[in-house]
């Protein structure tokens, strides 16, 4: 599960979602193809929203989301189990915070 889901808005819609597979609105290949379009989508928002300067290699984070928050046009983000890549290296944590600007 990537750290997005675990925001207010994946649980949200993992809630609704069970839901309807509980009431046999929605197929469980629906509801999983729900869950992709939404990973894709955060992803492509997120990615359009960042500044990379071109010599800058991407990093790669997967962990359990703690915490987020935002204040003026700042992001703090608590996370545990993280693993950290950024093109072959790749680090772990026990708990992690990034901070970062809009």
């Amino acid at each position: 599960m990537e750290f997005y889901r675990s925001s207010a808005v994946g649980i949200a819609l993992t809630k609704a979602l069970n839901e309807m597979l509980q009431s046999e609105d929605i197929t469980m290949e629906d509801a999983l193809k729900v869950l992709s379009e939404f990973d894709q989508s955060f992803v492509e928002n997120f990615r359009d929203h960042l500044h990379i300067r071109k010599d800058m290699e991407l990093m790669e984070v997967k962990g359990t989301l703690e915490s987020y928050n935002n204040l003026d046009q700042y992001w703090k983000i608590d996370a545990s189990d993280v693993t950290a890549t950024i093109g072959k290296t790749t680090v772990k944590y026990d708990r992690a915070r990034f901070l970062f600007k809009k």
